[in-house]
């Protein structure tokens, strides 16, 4: 088999046996809690390990298709040059998309920053009858309380004052929103976010007084509350802090980024190039096309991959909004080759998804 004709065929079966995979640990996920709580390092081992797999089969090394990272400084200034660039548009037109668009008021402060600890993110997996669960989703806080009794109150303390929950109607603080509630008579959940509250405290009571102890239950892992955790009147305390954005920072680098430009403008776009170039053709030497004119031309293999790079965001979750991924990836894409390496893509492409993270947290 030719060079060329067997770079296609790889650079195919990787995406789709890469596919493949995430779909599957994707729907996994939704029913097992250990793939759910670590389906983001699960799907990064995919992206890495497909084309490392595949490129040692065929006698050629990872190390030239974007895991040296050469000139580390120069292709972050580039990314980072880059990302002020992709900023500098992004705010005013997302500014306006949830203004007028969507009807959202902005209210930016460092305060909407204030998230609670880690160990209580995600749902459990069962839901246990008489014990308060506590877990978040981003910024919101669900506190759900199954077969409570029907002399059961719930009352979240915050910095803006006492809101009550149960039989009696939640009253809005100044800083807390309200975002849900539901009882069937058997339980009741509460979903609350509390932005500018350094801590608040769910307070949990029968007629008899404050739930015991051992009856609350925080995160995916349904861990019991700690002493620390709890304040003398019983009440489960919970703290905020702005934390997380090293954690997101970190992850979107890592587990987010790396595996992603590894195998898209790494791997991929890389094999289509000697594919369509006719043999191996790295750097300058590769052809780029006449897409777009000029320094700024996309090339034929960088559009290939955007595509796919699209279709692959898509057929997670069923979302064709997510085809709009298409435009960054360019971006991506005409990073890589302008600097013969996936640093200054790597380094774009988590400050691209920060940049969305970051601001969404500011409007309401």
């Amino acid at each position: 088999m030719s060079a060329p004709p067997r770079a296609l065929r790889e650079a195919a079966f990787a995406y789709v046996l890469a596919s493949a995979l995430i779909v599957g640990l994707d729907l996994a996920g939704r029913t097992v809690p250990l793939v759910s709580a670590n389906l983001l390092a699960l799907v990064a081992a995919c992206f890495l390990l497909v084309p490392i797999v595949l490129l040692r089969r065929a006698g050629l090394s990872d190390l030239d298709y974007g895991l040296a990272f050469e000139r580390p400084a120069h292709g972050a200034a580039v990314g980072l040059l880059a990302s002020l660039v992709v900023l500098a548009g992004f705010l005013p037109s997302y500014h306006a998309w949830n203004t007028r668009a969507l009807g959202a008021t902005a209210l930016p402060s460092f305060d909407n920053y204030l998230r609670p600890a880690e160990r209580l993110i995600g749902p459990p997996a069962a839901i246990e009858p008489g014990a308060v669960h506590v877990w978040t989703r981003h910024d919101v806080t669900v506190i759900t309380w199954r077969d409570p009794g029907p002399d059961a109150t719930l009352a979240l303390h915050t910095t803006s004052g006492r809101l009550v929950a149960g039989p009696t109607a939640w009253a809005h603080g100044a800083l807390t929103e309200h975002i849900d509630s539901e009882r069937d008579g058997r339980s009741f959940t509460e979903v609350v976010r509390a932005p500018g509250s350094r801590a608040f405290a769910i307070e949990a009571r029968r007629t008899s007084g404050p739930v015991e102890p051992d009856s609350w239950r925080l995160g995916a892992a349904a861990a019991p509350a700690r002493p620390e955790d709890l304040t003398p009147g019983g009440a489960l305390r919970v703290r905020q802090s702005p934390w997380w954005l090293l954690t997101l920072l970190a992850s979107q680098l890592l587990l987010v980024a790396l595996p992603e430009e590894f195998f898209y403008r790494g791997y991929l776009q890389q094999r289509l190039r000697e594919g369509l170039s006719g043999g191996r053709a790295t750097g300058a030497e590769a052809p780029r096309g006449r897409w777009t004119p000029g320094p700024l031309r996309v090339s034929l293999p960088n559009l290939l991959t955007s595509v796919l790079f699209a279709i692959g965001h898509v057929i997670v979750g069923l979302d064709p909004a997510r085809l709009a991924v298409f435009f960054p990836s360019l971006l991506f894409g005409w990073l890589r080759e302008r600097t013969d390496g996936i640093v200054a893509p790597i380094v774009c492409h988590a400050a691209c998804n920060m940049m969305v993270q970051l601001a969404a947290v500011h409007y309401w």
